[in-house]
């Protein structure tokens, strides 16, 4: 679920009332807009959308959901973010640490 696709469907499609309406060419577009280009997989995922099933149409259980799905999204975000972060910060400081030069001697070996 940290996969910018998914975030943004969940984003884009909160129920799966809103996802049944939407037409065929506008969720494969979504897919194709994010780098999803096997015409397998996005017939597999439309299949699984289609025969997927609403567990309840009780709005009082839905609307409580969908503001807590909300809330998770955009938590999800907020971690990618900073464990992005925490990555370029950590690609900065090994290369100044004295065993990089060693770790990329052992990548060039292992691609020999």
């Amino acid at each position: 679920m940290k996969s910018d696709i998914a975030l943004n469907f969940l984003s884009r499609w909160q129920t799966m009332d809103e996802l049944r309406r939407a037409k065929t060419h506008i969720v494969r577009s979504f897919f194709y807009a994010h780098n999803s280009r096997s015409q397998s997989l996005i017939e597999k995922r439309l299949q699984q959308i289609g025969a997927a099933y609403e567990v309840t149409d009780d709005l009082a259980l839905i609307e409580p959901l969908v503001l807590t799905a909300k809330c998770l999204v955009n938590q999800l975000r907020q971690f990618n973010q900073t464990i992005n972060e925490f990555d370029r910060k950590i690609k900065g400081v090994f290369k100044s640490h004295p065993d990089h030069f060693y770790s990329k001697l052992f990548r060039e070996q292992e691609k020999s």
